[in-house]
């Protein structure tokens, strides 16, 4: 399958496209009968478009081929509907729901490209690129929990903890910018999941990110910096650079002290 295949939940209709085919000595029709659970991973994408389809009472079911291109999906709906219509945008919705924001995202970029921003429906297109924008943020809320959780259950479950705090870093990367507050929280615990592997230089790496993320957003006096600062002292104690250890100890107790 290139891109599309456009089937029904209608049997009753299946049928009649079925038995009014035509065939010879070469081909032979055949009718299939697909079970598809939307629960289930590696799967093709698909959903209900009959609201949005020409013919609604065919209760149409657009399965698309997870490898095709975002150009023939853009060509497809736009050689069916007219640029101006609002069904394009559903189509939008359409991805959402699937859960490809990606594709949706490149998709309604594409069609505001192609609009001017006084077009009637513009708004409509910039409500679902708003929506994609806040479901990627719930996804990256969503396996920073999961690996919270894994990091609590303990040191046999850190793997699976480092696996989906690793997602929630990289959804929140491709969303935010670098240096985001947003980002400090999955930084840090990253670097807790590292040093409890004893995985000494990626620790660091991760608690140093966090702490020049916390210089930029918080009071100097803020006890999640002293915190930090504790930790990356911890990390070079175990390494033995008790001078870098010295150093970041000092500096936590320091805050320590003010906040007495």
């Amino acid at each position: 399958m290139n891109s599309f295949l456009s089937t029904s939940r209608n049997l009753k209709l299946a049928l009649v496209y079925f038995d009014s085919s035509t065939s010879d000595d070469k081909f032979q029709r055949v009718l299939f009968d697909i079970n598809a659970d939307p629960r289930q991973d590696n799967i093709k994408l698909f959903a209900d478009i009959s609201k949005i389809s020409v013919s609604q009472q065919e209760e149409e079911i657009l399965i698309i081929d997870n490898q095709c291109e975002l150009q023939m999906i853009f060509s497809y709906l736009t050689n069916q509907y007219d640029s101006s219509s609002a069904k394009l945008a559903l189509f939008g919705s359409v991805l959402i729901g699937m859960t490809n924001f990606g594709y949706a995202e490149k998709y309604l970029s594409r069609l505001l490209k192609q609009i001017s921003s006084e077009h009637k429906d513009s708004y409509k297109f910039y409500h679902a690129l708003g929506k994609v924008s806040f479901e990627k943020g719930e996804l990256a809320y969503t396996y920073h929990n999961i690996g919270e959780i894994y990091q609590k259950k303990g040191q046999k479950n850190f793997s699976e903890a480092l696996q989906y705090l690793a997602k929630a870093l990289n959804v929140k990367q491709r969303i935010l910018p670098d240096g985001h507050p947003c980002l400090d929280n999955t930084y840090n615990n990253l670097g807790n999941i590292h040093y409890f592997r004893h995985e000494y230089e990626q620790a660091l790496e991760k608690y140093q990110l966090t702490y020049e993320i916390f210089k930029k957003s918080l009071t100097p006096r803020h006890p999640s910096i002293a915190r930090v600062l504790k930790n990356i002292g911890v990390v070079y104690e175990v390494k033995k650079d008790f001078i870098e250890a010295k150093i970041h100890y000092e500096k936590a107790l320091h805050i320590r002290n003010i906040l007495i």
